[in-house]
């Protein structure tokens, strides 16, 4: 008993498995198991009439076939699973990851590192600070008090001018006024006495009395506060307080280095055509490499290789 691959390709449909086995877990095998339907059409439509080989009995079930046919095909895989991998990696290649024109591509790094240090070693020291203040419960209080009593301020002025009297006395002595008159003639300019009056006038007194009686002048002023009471009270109560400040610094042996490390860098990148070939000769070859390379199309083709038959 023989089957052909499309009898294999139904069997494996109809039990919703992929015609080449899903066992193997290389990473190139994965593009089919996860998409083995559209994979198998191809290989089915590429081997249709060809049949698996191995010949078995009669009584042979097609369940058997397939599953050496998938055996077969793992052991395919595994044998040359090195292979396939280095090719893959072409078949994964992004488009920008080589220039199709550009041949030549160089990058020379040159890095130039020097570094001196120093080393200072010191014995172990422990540094211990301790400061510690506590503060007991306190309150503050602050009671005080004013009070001023009823008072009455009171101004009194008396001012009492008794009886007086005010006299003026005038004394004027004798007097004696005298009166002459003179006449001169009409053809003389000597003068003559025509007349005299004497006056005399005797002793006289002027007197003035002013008599005020007694005088009081009083003057009563009187003011009157009742009691005033200012009460301030403030209570501050704060409570305990601790203040501490321990510090405790240990040091062991100390090392200081001093280092100075620098560095230099010179990168050099040269690429291009080195002029071996021509661009028209590089993008021929990317052509034809690309024309004739179809990965999965090489494995089916050395599988059908190995273990299919045209009858």
């Amino acid at each position: 008993m023989q089957l052909t691959v499309d009898k294999l390709y139904k069997y494996s449909s109809t039990n919703n498995a992929a015609l080449l086995g899903s066992a193997p877990t290389f990473d190139f095998w994965l593009p089919y198991t996860q998409n083995y339907s559209v994979f198998d059409r191809f290989f089915r439509d590429k081997f249709l009439s060809w049949f698996y080989w191995l010949k078995f009995s009669d009584d042979t079930t097609t369940a058997e076939v397939y599953n050496d046919f998938i055996a077969a095909v793992n052991s395919h895989l595994t044998i040359n699973a090195k292979r396939y991998s280095e090719l893959y990696k072409v078949q994964i290649l992004a488009a920008d990851a080589y220039d199709i024109v550009n041949n030549y591509d160089l990058t020379e790094t040159h890095t130039t590192s020097r570094s001196e240090s120093a080393t200072d070693i010191s014995g172990q020291r422990t540094d211990t600070t301790t400061n510690s203040t506590t503060d007991g419960a306190r309150q503050d209080t602050t009671n005080r008090t004013i009070v001023d009593g009823k008072r009455e301020d009171e101004t009194s002025v008396t001012t009492v001018d008794g009886a007086r009297s005010d006299s003026g006395s005038t004394t004027v002595g004798a007097a004696t006024n005298t009166s002459e008159k003179e006449i001169a003639g009409f053809n003389s300019s000597d003068y003559s006495d025509a007349d005299k009056q004497t006056d005399t006038l005797g002793t006289h007194t002027d007197t003035t009395n002013v008599s005020k009686g007694a005088q009081t002048n009083t003057n009563d002023t009187t003011l009157n506060k009742g009691e005033q009471t200012n009460t301030d009270n403030s209570t501050f109560s704060k409570g305990a307080q601790s203040n501490s400040a321990s510090g405790s610094a240990v040091k062991g042996q100390e090392t200081d280095t001093h280092s100075m490390t620098g560095s230099e860098s010179i990168s050099i990148k040269r690429s291009g055509n080195i002029g071996v070939q021509t661009a028209a000769e590089i993008i021929g070859g990317h052509i034809e490499l690309w024309d004739s390379f179809n990965f999965y199309g090489k494995i089916f083709d050395e599988i059908a290789k190995e273990y299919l038959i045209i009858l």
